[in-house]
């Protein structure tokens, strides 16, 4: 027999239960067969699910947690995984920011980060905005931004040294 697919809690609050299932997302023969067989639970009063994202939402008249847990693995249908993650919607942006800088500082051999890239194109803003003639606020607002970036920054990580030495002029 081969090894049941892994559900994750997305939310549980009274009353409602919604699981992902990403191995079988894009399955809607799995989500029939699923939606079925959580049905026949005489806790539970509705189920729908969405085969394009993965999930099932399931609504119940009593704790249910278990009882669908192990009639998912009863059924052959999947594994409840009862590690709720709690990281936060900041900690995941904070991560994929962090992952974007570390890439930009490697494609540009580490000329070039987020907040360098953010300083030069709020300059490259606020100097549109004074070209147009809308100095004030909105031209030297944006340079009074960049001046609070670059002084409320972290220092930056040293530049890796060159691979290869400049030439000296003549």
């Amino acid at each position: 027999m081969s090894e049941l697919p892994r559900a994750v809690i997305l939310h549980n609050v009274p009353g409602r239960l919604r699981l992902r299932v990403p191995e079988r997302r894009r399955d809607p023969g799995y989500f029939q067969r699923l939606a079925e067989a959580l049905g026949a639970l005489e806790t539970v009063t509705r189920v729908s699910s969405n085969p394009r994202l993965g999930s099932v939402l399931i609504e119940h008249t009593e704790d249910a947690e278990g009882r669908i847990a192990s009639h998912g693995v009863t059924e052959g249908l999947f594994v409840l995984d009862t590690e709720v993650n709690q990281e936060s919607l900041a900690e995941l942006v904070h991560r994929g920011v962090d992952v974007v800088d570390a890439r930009l500082r490697e494609a540009s051999a580490g000329w070039l980060d987020l907040r360098s890239l953010g300083i030069l194109g709020m300059t490259w803003i606020g100097a549109g905005q004074v070209f147009r003639g809308h100095s004030f606020p909105a031209g030297f607002s944006m340079f009074w931004h960049v001046t609070t970036v670059i002084n409320h920054a972290k220092p930056r990580a040293p530049r890796p040294p060159a691979t290869e030495p400049r030439a000296q002029p003549n």
